[in-house]
């Protein structure tokens, strides 16, 4: 004789085994078992025990089972029971999840997918799923109203906002490689600090001769590769460079030119911060103006402060503490002008006559740029 199988040694198939020897016009209904759950129409009246980690008790071995209690075409694990009623708009098993929008419908608690929005006289929302279901006998739970067939028109407006700032959308930038999805009201916020936005190359402040416009991850390869930014520059550690200006000779010197001079950028880095540093010469007013520009927005340059020296030209590349001239403030954003970052304040200006003070050989002084993230004291 052969081994029984486990459905034969399965108790829980006595009942069943039973019902299938009955003759021919016996049958065993069996019931689909992703149809087996509350509804909200069926509540259930006490609370249900937990199915994770084993079996009911009323259908463990050696018990007596019912046609109720148990199908044997449907494993107990397929069996979902929720104490809670199912919203009729979602799947069997899922549940509404509360909506964190003010546009929610007072019946089931749920903000509507779509316009058009309808309730009563005092702007009570009712969903057109809870329309639909309780049709002509179903009022405002909120105050009563019979009457929901208002037209709730500004409401409606609000929600297709509401639902355009809430849809999942790309980045602007997919085309140059940011793979980034997020929703609307987000998008906004990424987009000025994403690392593919478009971004001039830094010459470009000062001097149109470069008309590069690629993404901010590759610009800083750019500025090497294509005008040696990185050159002539010493850093001394994180966020701190210095370098040397060299003037025309011995005798000759650039503060005397009646020509504007404008110098190229310095490379700054600070971690994964990218920054460069301008000096130019206005020669009607014999004026020099040094800052730092960051490339990033607004917000992100807010998060720095940054710290110029200028000092005799026999200094050492360590001796700025030393340096006679000093600036410390706010860094310049990526959308700044030359005019605002001026206007604003945001430079160190020296007179021709006191970096003429400084020369040493042929060498006008040198300079000292430096970022560091502020601190903030609660």
């Amino acid at each position: 004789m052969s081994e029984p199988s486990f459905r034969d040694r399965d108790p829980r198939c006595s009942r069943a085994s039973s019902l299938m020897t009955a003759d021919s016009r016996d049958t065993v209904a069996v019931r689909d078992p992703e149809t087996f759950c509350v509804s909200k129409s069926s509540p259930l009246p006490h609370p249900v025990p937990s199915l994770a980690g084993s079996c009911p008790a009323s259908i463990l071995p050696g018990e007596k089972t019912t046609d109720k209690e148990y199908d044997p075409a449907s494993p107990i694990s397929d069996i979902h029971l929720s104490p809670s009623p199912v919203h009729p708009s979602l799947p069997p098993h899922s549940s509404p999840v509360p909506s964190s929008s003010f546009l929610v419908c007072v019946v089931c608690g749920t903000t509507p997918s779509s316009t058009p929005l309808y309730g009563c006289e005092l702007s009570h929302i009712v969903c057109s799923i809870c329309r639909s279901v309780g049709g002509s006998l179903l009022s405002c739970p909120r105050c009563g109203s019979q009457d929901i067939s208002h037209h709730l028109t500004i409401a409606g407006e609000l929600l297709e906002a509401e639902l355009e700032k809430n849809c999942l959308v790309f980045c602007p930038y997919k085309a140059e490689g940011c793979s980034t999805v997020a929703r609307g009201q987000v998008m906004a916020q990424h987009k000025e600090q994403c690392l593919f936005r478009p971004v001039k190359c830094p010459k470009s402040m000062f001097s149109m001769s470069c008309t590069h416009i690629g993404p901010l991850c590759t610009l800083q390869q750019h500025g090497r590769d294509r005008h040696n930014l990185h050159q002539g520059v010493t850093e001394l550690e994180l966020g701190v460079i210095s370098s040397k200006m060299f003037d025309k000779g011995r005798d000759k010197t650039c503060c005397d030119d009646p020509n504007n001079a404008k110098f190229q950028p310095l490379e700054l880095t600070y971690q994964d911060s990218l920054f460069y540093c301008y000096f130019e010469r206005v020669a009607d007013r014999g004026i020099w103006f040094f800052f730092i520009r960051m490339f990033g927005n607004q917000e992100q340059a807010s998060m720095f402060k940054a710290n110029i020296m200028i000092g005799h030209s026999g200094l050492e590349r360590g001796d700025k503490e030393v340096a006679g001239l000093r600036y410390s403030g706010a860094v310049a954003h990526y959308s700044m002008t030359r005019e605002e970052i001026r206007g604003r304040g945001m430079v160190l200006a020296v007179a021709d006559e006191v970096l003429r003070s400084c020369k040493v050989g042929n060498v006008l002084f040198r300079v000292w740029f430096q970022v560091e993230e502020k601190s903030y004291q609660g």
